[in-house]
């Protein structure tokens, strides 16, 4: 599942927020100022699936020369907000499963945040922009755009 960078990155900063910081390194790795986790995101010295020096649209280009295997499938998380029943019909069909519509019903209610007990940021689309600056916004542009130029990649940053 990929998501737009710039909700990906709040939703990332909210949660690493709550992680418990022991050691030094960690509150400078994951620092709970906006503007320094940003800065700490982009330059790759986040360890989230990554090697060092590498972030986000790296992690995804990784999945993303898979994406013709056959075990492997891109899902929006966007498309999961906005059509739910849509996006698990469609990954169902991938893993040659046919669902009947009380099937999703149960599968959202099972998967919603509340009955999983997780302590979440809502689940907007656009929730970036009341954390982005304009001039983060387009740095942040101009480093996906480059990043991920030679895919078909296209993210929803707002409904």
């Amino acid at each position: 599942m990929i998501r737009n960078p710039k909700d990906q990155a709040v939703s990332w900063c909210h949660f690493a927020s709550g992680i418990q910081r022991n050691s030094d390194a960690y509150k400078e790795m994951y620092p709970k100022d906006w503007n320094k986790f940003l800065r700490s995101y982009i330059a790759g010295e986040q360890f989230v699936s990554t090697k060092p020096g590498e972030w986000y649209p790296d992690h995804i280009l990784s999945w993303y020369k898979h994406r013709g295997d056959g075990n492997v499938m891109f899902v929006y998380y966007e498309d999961l907000i906005k059509d739910f029943k849509s996006t698990v019909q469609r990954i169902a069909k991938f893993v040659n499963t046919n669902l009947l519509d009380d099937e999703i019903e149960r599968i959202a209610n099972e998967t919603s945040f509340a009955s999983m007990k997780i302590q979440a940021q809502p689940r907007e689309i656009g929730d970036w922009k009341n954390h982005f600056t304009v001039a983060q916004s387009e740095q942040m542009d101009s480093l996906i755009a480059n990043k991920l130029a030679r895919t078909d990649i296209n993210f929803v940053y707002e409904l």
